[in-house]
């Protein structure tokens, strides 16, 4: 599934390009996830993108499916949070309370 450019945005840690779709799956339905434009080499994503209407949604899949959509030709791709460079800058840290 090819996005629009004026779909996308910029990560604000790192700048790549990425899109805010909603989850698909049960624990999460409705969320938003943050998931990298450009689909990822064959091993690596394990989410299936979709579109309805103007709006994105995301599914994430189990290893066994996600073999399968490869062998079929579907691009997958990845949350961006995995593969972010400079996810540890952003992410707020933890507090210790126990210093």
């Amino acid at each position: 599934m090819q996005i629009p450019t004026k779909d996308t945005t910029a990560c604000v840690a790192c700048g790549e390009p990425i899109v805010f779709a909603r989850e698909t799956g049960r624990i999460r339905k409705g969320k938003p996830a943050i998931v990298a434009l450009d689909p990822v080499p064959a091993s690596a994503g394990k989410w299936v993108m979709g579109d309805q209407g103007d709006e994105y949604f995301a599914g994430k899949v189990r290893s066994n499916q996600a073999a399968g959509m490869r062998a079929a030709g579907v691009q997958l791709h990845t949350a961006h949070n995995d593969t972010c460079a400079k996810k540890d800058e952003y992410i707020r840290k933890k507090r210790s309370w126990n210093q």
